[in-house]
Parts: C-alpha cells; sequence; structure tokens
C-alpha cells in the first residue's frame, strides 16, 4: 500500500511541475487543443 501511495504522489508532483513549466511558457492545454484541431481541419 505505501509503494503505490509514494508512487501517487511522485505522479501528483511530477504533473503539478509540468503544469506550472506550461504556464510559465504561456502555453495552455486549449490552446494545443486549437492548434491540433485546426491542423487536422486542413
Amino acid at each position: 500500500m505505501l509503494h503505490w501511495y509514494r508512487l501517487y504522489r511522485y505522479l501528483s508532483k511530477m504533473s503539478f511541475s509540468i503544469t506550472r513549466n506550461w504556464k510559465l511558457l504561456g502555453v495552455s492545454p486549449n490552446r494545443i487543443h486549437l492548434s491540433i484541431q485546426s491542423a487536422t481541419d486542413k
């Protein structure tokens, strides 16, 4: 059980740092989604 808890904590920490880095770069998931949509529409 402790192993799963530590793994979850590690994953949540990683995802938090990733989203924070994205905000620093000024890139939002919405913008990425929109760019992918426009690329597939053409």
